[in-house]
C-alpha cells in the first residue's frame, strides 16, 4: 500500500510538471485560436491593467468608484475634483460583484475611502464573471484572493489563465505601459476612459428579464457588510443607459426592491436630459456629453459642494 501511494504521489508530480510545460507552451506560442481554454493578455480593451497600476498610487481618496464599464466609462475624477473631491475609478468590463470583492478586499486595506460609489448595472448580477475574472487576473498582480476567485469560479478557461498568470508574472515582473490614445479612446488620470466621439442609432432591443445568480448576490452582500466594517458611506446607483436598453427589460421593479434594501440606491435613468441619439455611443454607454450631464446631476443630488482653495495673490 505505502508502494502504491509513493507511485501515485511521482505521477502526480509528473503529470503536473507536464501540465505546466504545455500550459506554458500553449500560452507563450499558440494563436488564441488554439487555446480554448485559456486567455491571458495584458493592456487590452479598458485600461484594466493602467487602472490597476494607478489605484496602487493612491492612499486618501473622498469617493472610489466600483462597477462595470458603466462604471470607468461614466463617472470623471475631473469632474468630482473641480468640485473638491478625490475621486478614483475602479470599474473594470463586465465587472461582477465577485470581482468587486476581490478588488475591494485586495486594494481597501491600505486606503482611506469616505465614499464607496457602486454601480449597480443589472446584467452584471446574472452573468458568470468568467471574462472580468480574466481581465483582472491579466492585468494585476496575483495572489491568494485571485486563487480563492478561481476556486469559486470553477472555471477551466478561468484556472489555467491564473496558473499561467502566476508563471508569466514570475519571469516578467515589470509592469507594460499602456499608450495614453487607443482609437476612440483616451485614458484620463483616475481611473476614467474618455470616449469623446459616437452617436447612437436607437433601434428596438427585444425583451429581457433580469435574473440575479445566487453567488453574486451573496458577494453583493459580502461587498456591504465589507463596507459597514470599514465604516464607508454606500451609494448604489444605477447610470443612465438609453432609453431602449431600459425598456427593454420586463421585470426591473424586482432587481430595484432589492437592492434598495441594501442601502442608499439612486437610479438616474430619466432623471438627466439624455437622448439616446446625441449622449451615447451605443446602447449602454455614455459619451463624453453625456457623462458630463451625468456627473453634473450626481453632484449635484449625492455629493454636497465643497469650497476649493484658491492660492494666495502675491500682495504688494
Amino acid at each position: 500500500m505505502r508502494l502504491f501511494l509513493i507511485k501515485i504521489g511521482w505521477f502526480s508530480v509528473l503529470c503536473s510538471g507536464v501540465y505546466l510545460m504545455l500550459l506554458f507552451a500553449v500560452g507563450t506560442f499558440a494563436p488564441q485560436s488554439f487555446k480554448p481554454n485559456l486567455k491571458y493578455t495584458k493592456g487590452t480593451y479598458g485600461y484594466t491593467n493602467t487602472r490597476l497600476q494607478d489605484i496602487k498610487k493612491q492612499s486618501n481618496l473622498d469617493v472610489l468608484v466600483v462597477g462595470s464599464s458603466h462604471a470607468y466609462r461614466g463617472f470623471d475624477p475631473r469632474i468630482f475634483k473641480a468640485n473638491g473631491y478625490q475621486m478614483f475609478n475602479l470599474g473594470s468590463s463586465a465587472q461582477t460583484p465577485t470581482q468587486t470583492l476581490l478588488l475591494l478586499k485586495r486594494y481597501l486595506k491600505n486606503k482611506k475611502v469616505g465614499t464607496l460609489l457602486y454601480e449597480v448595472y443589472p446584467t452584471t448580477f446574472s452573468i458568470d464573471g468568467v471574462e472580468s475574472s480574466l481581465d483582472i487576473i491579466a492585468n494585476d498582480q496575483n495572489d491568494m484572493l485571485s486563487f480563492a476567485m478561481a476556486c469559486q469560479m470553477k472555471h477551466a478557461k478561468v484556472a489555467n489563465t491564473l496558473v499561467y498568470a502566476y508563471m508569466d508574472q514570475l519571469l516578467h515582473p515589470v509592469a507594460i505601459t499602456e499608450p495614453k490614445h487607443k482609437k476612440e479612446d483616451t485614458y484620463v488620470e483616475g481611473g476614467y476612459v474618455q470616449r469623446i466621439q459616437g452617436t447612437y442609432t436607437a433601434n428596438y432591443l427585444p425583451k429581457s428579464t433580469l435574473k440575479i445568480d445566487p453567488k453574486q448576490w451573496a458577494a453583493f452582500q459580502e461587498i456591504i457588510q465589507l463596507v459597514k466594517q470599514k465604516e464607508i458611506r454606500l451609494l448604489l446607483v444605477f447610470a443612465p443607459v438609453t432609453k431602449a436598453l431600459y425598456q427593454s427589460y420586463t421585470n426591473l421593479p424586482y432587481f430595484e426592491n432589492k437592492i434598495k434594501a441594501q442601502g442608499e440606491y439612486y437610479n438616474f435613468n430619466g432623471r438627466v436630459a439624455l437622448e439616446d441619439h446625441l449622449h451615447f455611443y451605443d446602447s449602454n454607454h455614455l459619451n463624453q456629453a453625456g457623462v458630463t450631464l451625468f456627473n453634473a446631476k450626481v453632484m449635484q443630488q449625492l455629493f454636497p459642494p465643497r469650497t476649493i482653495a484658491q492660492p494666495e495673490k502675491n500682495k504688494k
